[in-house]
């Protein structure tokens, strides 16, 4: 056995045959929607961000709702709080919506 063979068996060429149905291709599959909708999110609070309207009370919460939505997505799908225990993926979940209830009762 040669240094050759086994960086072989243990390369990039392993994930290369992996069949498009397997379990890793379709986490990919689905890291990249998440990371579509993550840039059409950022994307939507920056124009509410810069609209200049009447409704200065709606748009800080809108724009709010949309940041904890994405901080939601970016735990759930790229911290691995999918594969997490139970109880940890609650309190992530529990963090995240107690600050944001308190960030809008800034604007209540």
């Amino acid at each position: 056995m040669t240094i050759e063979t086994t960086m072989e068996s243990s390369g990039p060429q392993a994930r290369a045959d992996e069949p498009s149905d397997s379990p890793a291709a379709e986490s990919r599959g689905a890291l990249i929607a998440v990371w579509a909708v993550l840039v059409a999110a950022t994307v939507a609070s920056l124009v509410m961000g810069l609209e200049r309207s009447h409704h200065s009370q709606i748009l800080p919460v809108a724009i709010l709702l949309v940041c904890f939505g994405k901080i939601l997505l970016i735990g759930h799908y790229f911290m691995e709080l999918r594969a997490a225990h139970r109880v940890l993926r609650l309190l992530f979940i529990g963090y995240v919506a107690a600050t944001c209830v308190a960030l809008l009762g800034f604007y209540a």
